[in-house]
C-alpha cells in the first residue's frame, strides 16, 4: 500500500497560465509560495524561508483557476506530488517536482478585492525555475482514460 498526498496553503506567485492539450484538455499551471518561520537556536534571530511549488490542475478546476485565481491570492490546495525530468538542448539533465492539484479552495479576500495578509516584499517566483510543459509531460499527469467524458 502507498499514499501520495500533499496539502499546501500559500500565495499565488504569478498570474496562472492556461493551456490546452492537443486532445482538447484544458489545464492550468501556477506557482504557490509557502513560508517557514523559525528562531535560530544560536542567535535567537527570527528566520524565514519561502518555498515555491509548481502546481498543475485540469478540466473544471483549470476553468476555476482561469476565472477566479490571480497573483497574490491565498489558496489551499491538495493533491499528489509528481516528479519529472527532461534533457535540455545542451544535453543537461533537469528535474522538477510538481503538485498535481485535486482540490482547490480560494481563501477569503479583504475589502477592495485585495487578499488578506499580503506581503509586499515577498520573493518573486522567478527564483523557482521550471521547464515549459508540453503535451508529453501533461500526458504523464493525465491519460485519456482519466478524462470523465
Amino acid at each position: 500500500m502507498s499514499f501520495n498526498q500533499v496539502t499546501l496553503m500559500g500565495r499565488v506567485g504569478q498570474e496562472p497560465q492556461i493551456h490546452t492539450t492537443k486532445n482538447g484538455v484544458k489545464f492550468a499551471t501556477f506557482s504557490l509560495a509557502t513560508n517557514r518561520v523559525w528562531t535560530d537556536k544560536n542567535t535567537g534571530e527570527r528566520k524565514e524561508q519561502t518555498d515555491w511549488h509548481q502546481c498543475i490542475t485540469y478540466n473544471r478546476r483549470a476553468e476555476t483557476v482561469e476565472k477566479y485565481v490571480k497573483k497574490g491570492d491565498l489558496l489551499l490546495v491538495s493533491g499528489s506530488i509528481y516528479y519529472r525530468s527532461w534533457e535540455t538542448d545542451a544535453g543537461e539533465k533537469r528535474y522538477n517536482t510538481d503538485i498535481s492539484v485535486n482540490n482547490l479552495t480560494l481563501m477569503p479576500r479583504t475589502d477592495k478585492g485585495k487578499p488578506a495578509d499580503k506581503k509586499a516584499d515577498a520573493p518573486t517566483p522567478e527564483a523557482y525555475a521550471s521547464a515549459p510543459l508540453n503535451d508529453n509531460v501533461v500526458q504523464n499527469y493525465l491519460d485519456d482514460s482519466d478524462i470523465p467524458f
